[in-house]
């Protein structure tokens, strides 16, 4: 009895966490996944009920199975573009933070309020994978890294006559 007890709390944690668990990608994966990829400015940030209603309550929180959802309103800076074409139509735009982070507003506005970001985005210029979209500016030199080695394109094989691939590894034994 004493073990099905214990088996059953067990499983009722891991349930409760894995609600919040998120699967990590590489920066490789998204580089890759991301359209455009731009430093911006996070202006504002504000919260919004299930209805789309404005809240001002600091307090106001989100997290799994809250209605409320964060919102960033940033201003894109086009000129700094590591990656894709802002439209300067689009200069600014309003980015939904992931459901599934438990925070409040008013620790949001202490953390993104009026700081720049590296932002990865989809073609419709919204965030191109949540929750890992935002990325700091410090970060600028590894981003430039990995899309400069995803520009470069795969060098296949190279062939001798018999299809077998041509190495120019040359074995103690060969050498002569």
């Amino acid at each position: 009895m004493r073990r099905t007890i214990v088996t059953v709390i067990a499983l009722g944690i891991a349930a409760i966490a894995g609600a919040t668990s998120i699967v990590s990608t590489s920066l490789e994966q998204q580089v890759q996944q991301a359209a455009t990829i731009v430093f911006g400015r996070v202006e504002q940030v504000t919260i919004h009920d299930s209805t789309g209603r404005a809240l001002s309550d600091a307090a106001a929180s989100t997290g799994p199975g809250e209605p409320n959802e964060l919102r960033l309103h940033v201003v894109l800076d086009a000129k700094r573009t590591l990656k894709g074409v802002i439209p300067k139509s689009k200069a600014r735009v309003t980015l939904p933070l992931w459901k599934g982070w438990h925070s409040t507003l008013g620790v949001a506005r202490d953390v993104y309020e009026k700081r720049d970001f590296i932002f990865f985005l989809s073609p419709d210029l919204s965030p191109s994978l949540a929750p890992e979209f935002i990325h700091f500016d410090f970060e600028k030199d590894e981003i430039t890294r990995v899309i400069e080695k995803a520009k470069q394109p795969n060098q296949p094989l190279q062939r001798n006559a018999s299809t077998r691939p041509v190495s120019n590894f040359k074995s103690p034994a060969r050498r002569g």
